[in-house]
C-alpha cells in the first residue's frame, strides 16, 4: 500500500499538465472595396416658363419707391433751375458759393443747395441738419423732395445706426422716412441696414393701415434671417385671415411664401393665379433640381420630372436628368441595362420622351458610343 501511495505521489508531482491549445485565430478576410459612385454636376436648365410661374416681388422690397425712384446724390428739388439760369448745375452753383447768397425771396432755396453742397463736401450731419426744418417749407414742391434727399444722403454716406443717431437728432421719426430709407438701403445692397430700417418704421408705426404693416412684414421676411422669416410669414398669414382682410396682405401672405420656398409652398398662391395642379408641381421639381448627384440619383430625378408632365418644362428635364444620368454611369453593360429599363418606363405613354428613351437603348448596345458621349459630356459640365 505504502508503494501504491508513494508511486500516487511521484506520478502527481512529475506528470505535466498538457500545455492549452492556441486560440484559433479567424481566417484573414481581405475587405471589399465599395468605391462611392461618382457624382457629376449639371447646372440646371434655363427654363423661362417654370422661373416665371414664381412671383417677382423685387418691387415689393423697393416699397414705397416707385418703379423710376431710384437711389440718386442728386437734389430732387430742381434747385439750380430755380437760382440760376440754364445750364448751370447745382455743383457748379455751390462752387461759386450761391448757397451764402441772401435772398428773402428764395431763404428756402438757398438753404436747400446749402444742404447739398454740405452733402457733396460729404459732411452728412451738416446736411441733415439743413434738410430737416425744409420739410416744412412754404414751397410745397421743395418740402415734398426733403424726406428723397434726406434718404439720398444717408445711404450713399453712413450705415442705419449713423443714421438713426442723425434723424433722431433732428427729431425726424415719420415712419414714411425711414420706410423710404429701408428701401433705398435694399436698393444699394444694404440689407441688413434695410432690414433694421424696416423694423424702426413699424416701431414707429403702432396704429399703421394693414397694407402699410403687410409691405413691412413682407420686406422683413424676404430679407430677414432664416430663423426670422417663419415669424413675419405667420404674421402676413394672420393679416390675410382678418375677417375683411386687405387685398395687399392676401397677396403678399400667399406670394412671400412662394419665393422664399418654391419647392415646398407655391402651391396656394399657383392656385389663386388659376394655374392647373401641375404647374405646382413643376414647380417643386424644377426648384429640386439636383445640380450633383450619382446616375442613379439623375434617373430618379427624371421620374420626378416625368410626374409633373403635362406641365411646360417637364419634357426639357426629364431629357436633360436622363442625359446626366449617362455621363454619370461607367456605361457597364449593367448599369446601362438599369438606365435603359428606365427611361423605356418613364416614356410610357409620352411620345416627347421615346427619342430619348431609344437613345438611351442604343447606348446600351454600343458600348464605345456610350463612352463617346460620356467623355464628351464629362468636359462640357466640369
Amino acid at each position: 500500500m505504502r508503494g501504491l501511495a508513494a508511486a500516487a505521489v511521484v506520478m502527481s508531482c512529475g506528470g505535466r499538465a498538457p500545455e492549452p491549445l492556441p486560440p484559433l485565430q479567424p481566417p484573414r478576410v481581405h475587405p471589399v472595396e465599395h468605391r462611392p459612385e461618382p457624382l457629376v454636376r449639371v447646372p440646371r436648365p434655363e427654363l423661362p416658363d417654370i422661373a416665371a410661374l414664381i412671383p417677382d416681388l423685387t418691387e415689393q422690397l423697393r416699397w414705397p419707391l416707385s418703379i423710376m425712384e431710384h437711389p440718386a446724390l442728386e437734389p430732387r428739388y430742381p434747385v439750380a433751375r430755380v437760382l440760376a439760369a440754364t445750364g448751370i448745375s447745382w455743383s457748379e452753383l455751390c462752387a461759386r458759393g450761391v448757397q451764402n447768397r441772401r435772398d428773402p425771396a428764395h431763404k428756402d432755396e438757398l438753404a436747400y443747395l446749402g444742404a447739398w453742397c454740405a452733402a457733396q463736401a460729404h459732411d452728412t450731419a451738416a446736411a441733415v441738419r439743413a434738410l430737416a426744418p425744409l420739410s416744412h417749407a412754404a414751397n410745397l414742391e421743395l418740402a415734398a423732395a426733403v424726406p428723397y434727399d434726406l434718404v439720398n444722403v444717408l445711404v450713399a454716406e453712413v450705415d442705419v445706426g449713423h443714421a438713426d443717431q442723425l434723424l433722431t437728432g433732428e427729431s425726424l421719426r415719420d415712419p414714411r422716412l425711414w420706410d423710404l430709407l429701408a428701401a433705398a438701403y435694399f436698393e444699394v445692397g444694404k440689407n441688413s441696414d434695410s432690414f433694421e430700417a424696416s423694423s424702426t418704421a413699424a416701431q414707429l408705426d403702432g396704429s399703421a393701415r394693414m397694407d402699410a404693416r403687410c409691405h413691412r412684414l413682407a420686406r422683413l421676411a424676404m430679407i430677414g434671417s432664416e430663423g426670422q422669416r417663419s415669424v413675419f410669414v405667420d404674421e402676413l398669414a394672420d393679416a390675410a385671415k382678418q375677417k375683411n382682410p386687405d387685398p395687399t396682405c392676401v397677396e403678399l401672405a400667399l406670394s412671400v411664401p412662394c419665393v422664399l420656398a418654391p419647392a415646398e409652398r407655391c402651391e396656394p398662391y399657383l392656385r389663386s393665379q388659376h394655374y392647373v395642379p401641375w404647374r405646382a408641381q413643376i414647380v417643386s421639381v424644377y426648384e429640386t433640381w439636383p445640380e450633383r448627384a450619382s446616375w442613379k440619383h439623375w434617373l430618379d430625378y427624371a421620374w420626378k420630372a416625368r410626374h409633373a408632365w403635362p406641365a411646360d418644362g417637364g419634357i426639357e428635364l426629364v431629357n436633360d436628368a436622363l442625359e446626366a444620368a449617362v455621363g454619370a454611369s461607367d456605361c457597364s453593360a449593367k448599369q446601362l441595362e438599369g438606365l435603359s429599363r428606365g427611361a423605356d418606363a418613364i416614356a410610357v405613354g409620352i411620345e416627347a420622351l421615346e427619342p430619348k428613351a431609344a437613345w438611351v437603348r442604343a447606348m446600351l448596345v454600343d458600348e464605345r458610343a456610350c463612352r463617346d458621349f460620356r467623355d464628351h459630356w464629362v468636359q462640357s459640365h466640369p
